[in-house]
């Protein structure tokens, strides 16, 4: 089961932080999946540039997130142009955090679910269940 964010009955907006710490361009989206989601999904924010890094983004409340899961998965895509060698030492050097605010439980810190490196590609996945 993935981690959950205690959210209860805090009409504020929830805030999410997502830092990708990685030697190649990386894209980040957050997306909310309704249980079961058969695929189903919204897109509640994208990175805006090559970092992957998501600074702050409000995504919701408890009456959109609640009984629902967050996805946040970024890929980074490492250029070919390096050695296999060199790309596996930018790929285990990834590194990945997540912040959700405003809720009950205040500010919490989550890191990566996984981390997989699927030459010339790392992606990282991150799931979280509101509650």
């Amino acid at each position: 089961m993935p981690p959950t964010y205690k959210i209860g009955s805090s009409t504020d907006r929830i805030k999410i932080t997502v830092n990708i710490s990685a030697d190649a361009p990386a894209a980040t989206e957050v997306r909310l999946l309704t249980i079961p989601s058969g695929g189903k999904f919204t897109v509640l924010s994208t990175s805006q540039d090559a970092t992957g890094d998501i600074h702050g983004e409000l995504i919701g409340d408890h009456t959109t997130l609640k009984g629902k899961r967050l996805q946040v998965f970024t890929q980074v895509s490492i250029p070919d142009h390096h050695s296999e060698e060199e790309r596996k030492r930018i790929a285990d050097n990834v590194t990945a955090a997540y912040t959700l605010e405003h809720g009950e439980e205040g500010k919490k810190r989550f890191a990566a679910a996984s981390i997989d490196f699927i030459d010339p590609n790392v992606f990282i996945n991150f799931l979280v269940d509101p509650k």
